[in-house]
């Protein structure tokens, strides 16, 4: 069976655009962007969708109300931002020269960014919030699920469920883009459809 899923990151904000781990911070969207968010969606440039799930972070429900402002989102946890530890609000020429931050550049997949969430569990929770997303959908008959989240969670579930499979440099998420997925419920793979 086919589900197909919308994959959106949130507008920009204060921190993000000045280049800062933003982390597990709960900021608003910037005005301008809310304003940016308005124009795509009055534009018809996102995808139709029966449901929308949320990050609980403010950024990601604020998106999620701007581009699908007729669709109650439900919130799941376990598509929250990743939590960098003590790098979070901070740019990355702030902590570059950082002993613990050179080793974790060289450990990426195996140590936790700034002392905050190990790798293999940020992934997991993502693959999981994926997997409940996708059987919430398909147990009410919808057709095309909304997911409004985070660039990591959005990288992470890509690299884990797209085929063919691609390097993490190859997903450019910028603010209040995304992609929609057709997602083979038997296989458990996706295939890119659209980016936008």
């Amino acid at each position: 069976m086919k589900q197909y899923v919308v994959l959106i990151r949130h507008g920009g904000t204060k921190s993000g655009v000045e280049g800062r781990y933003v982390g597990t911070l709960d900021e608003p969207l910037l005005d301008c962007a809310k304003e940016e968010i308005t124009n795509k969606a009055n534009r018809g440039v996102y995808p139709r969708a029966e449901m929308v799930f949320t990050s609980a972070q403010q950024r990601c429900r604020e998106t999620a109300r701007l581009i699908y402002p007729m669709i109650p989102s439900i919130v799941v946890d376990k598509l929250g931002a990743l939590d960098v530890g003590a790098y979070t609000g901070r740019r990355y020429h702030e902590i570059a020269g950082d002993e613990g931050f050179a080793h974790w550049a060289d450990n990426r997949q195996l140590l936790p960014l700034g002392q905050g969430e190990p790798p293999h569990l940020f992934y997991t929770r993502c693959m999981l919030a994926f997997q409940d997303i996708v059987r919430e959908a398909v147990s009410k008959g919808v057709k095309t699920a909304a997911v409004i989240t985070h660039k990591m969670v959005i990288v992470s579930l890509i690299q884990r469920f797209c085929i063919p499979r691609s390097p993490y440099k190859n997903w450019a998420v910028p603010y209040g883009n995304g992609y929609l997925l057709q997602y083979d419920t038997i296989l458990k793979v996706a295939r890119m459809k659209e980016v936008f």
